[in-house]
């Protein structure tokens, strides 16, 4: 599943790509001149398992590095496969929230709707099968200060499934806006053993009009180790002007 087995989509990534890309690439620009979107996309790949997504999200004051409401709009895809079973599943949420943007941190809030389809072949009849729609809320929390230690949390709880994530980031944040340290993950989805994550990251890192984030670590599912081993996961963001 989804959370279950952490192939997981554009959901958890949002807060801090959004919040990174405006500080690296908005910086003193003027108001009427400044990005009010930022596009993502990445991919995520474990042992038994890859997914991808997309997403943006568009600031409603017409810029994205200032305090304001926000409309938030992702989608992910992922497989994962074991002996004699195939799982895929697709997911959707659109959300509105709102952010905070002080100059030591960034702080954001948001509410929205969400559906989940989870389809197994050959078919299974476990809790989380099928199509479901519900609400989902995420809070995202990032220090903005360069040459400084750098903390990030992320959380978000979806009805449909009782899914749950969460990540935290420690590291160090460089003058150039690149930041790099160590990351905890834990995900967990209505019928599925939870899953957790210790890895590495760096994020920040400018290419074209965007930037690329890296982690890696490895995978560990509680009371089984089938399905442990090593992650990758890759995303980028851009910030645009619509």
């Amino acid at each position: 599943m989804f959370f279950g087995k952490d192939v997981f989509g554009g959901l958890a990534r949002q807060v801090s790509i959004v919040v990174t890309v405006a500080l690296a690439s908005v910086g003193g620009a003027a108001a009427e001149d400044a990005e009010n979107t930022v596009v993502y996309f990445g991919g995520d790949g474990v042992r038994n398992g890859v997914g991808v997504y997309g997403g943006f999200t568009y600031a409603l004051n017409g810029d994205i590095a200032t305090s304001g409401w926000v409309i938030s709009a992702n989608m992910g895809y992922a497989t994962f496969w074991s002996p004699g079973s195939t799982s895929y599943t697709f997911d959707a949420s659109v959300l509105l929230g709102y952010q905070w943007h002080t100059p030591d941190y960034y702080l954001a809030l948001n509410l929205g709707g969400d559906f989940i389809s989870n389809v197994d072949t050959p078919p299974t009849a476990g809790p989380a099968m099928g199509q479901k729609v519900g609400v989902i809320g995420q809070v995202g929390f990032e220090t903005k200060a360069s040459e400084a230690i750098y903390l990030s949390g992320f959380g978000a709880y979806a009805t449909a499934n009782q899914r749950i994530y969460g990540q935290v980031r420690v590291g160090y944040q460089d003058a150039n806006y690149y930041t790099y340290g160590v990351e905890g993950i834990y995900g967990n989805e209505l019928g599925s053993s939870p899953v957790t994550r210790i890895g590495v990251f760096v994020g920040g890192i400018e290419v074209g009009p965007g930037a690329v984030g890296v982690s890696v670590g490895y995978l560990d599912e509680w009371g089984s180790t089938v399905n442990d081993g090593a992650y990758l996961a890759v995303e980028y963001s851009v910030p645009l002007r619509f």
